[in-house]
């Protein structure tokens, strides 16, 4: 059983549960763009910032974008690290761009912003929970990915 975000749809993955979120520009708390209800990628185009490198579904999600606008972003720090990007905006050092349930513990405790990206293709991204396909799907795999989807945040559970 894997949990994917923004992968792409393929023949040898069977899905099992999905949902859509988008993905969110993090910010300090005390940001500009903090406690607004949205963004475009464009507002954020003149910040520093940490992007995660082009194996990740969010980089892949931000090279589509900027193809699609022209526009380019010129990060500060590329990394292959989610820890790294969120800890560059932890430490006041500029933004990253994250799901807002990748970070929700920073959320909670105040330590970040999620702002949503308002853009067509970063404003509803999905989110899979899969199987290698042709698997017989047991009553404990059925079982994992029932209690996956139903209290995972990335499937639209609050965190507590």
């Amino acid at each position: 059983i894997g949990l994917v975000f923004n992968p792409p749809r393929l023949p040898e993955l069977d899905v099992l549960a999905e949902a859509e979120k988008p993905l969110c520009v993090l910010v300090p708390p005390h940001h500009p763009l903090a406690g607004r209800s949205s963004c475009t990628l464009v507002e954020t185009l003149d910040m520093k910032a940490a992007l995660l490198a082009e194996t990740f579904g969010v980089r892949k999600l931000i090279a589509g974008a900027e193809a699609a606008s022209g526009l380019r972003i010129r990060p500060a720090l590329v990394t292959d690290s989610i820890n790294v990007a969120m800890h560059f905006v932890l430490a006041g050092c500029g933004i990253t761009y994250l799901p807002a349930f990748a970070v929700s513990r920073q959320l909670r405790r105040g330590e970040v912003s999620a702002v949503p990206l308002a853009d067509t293709a970063l404003a509803r991204v999905p989110s899979r929970i899969v199987v290698r396909g042709g698997r017989p799907r047991t009553g404990a795999v059925r079982a994992v990915a029932e209690l996956m989807a139903a209290r995972m945040e990335a499937f639209g559970v609050e965190a507590a």
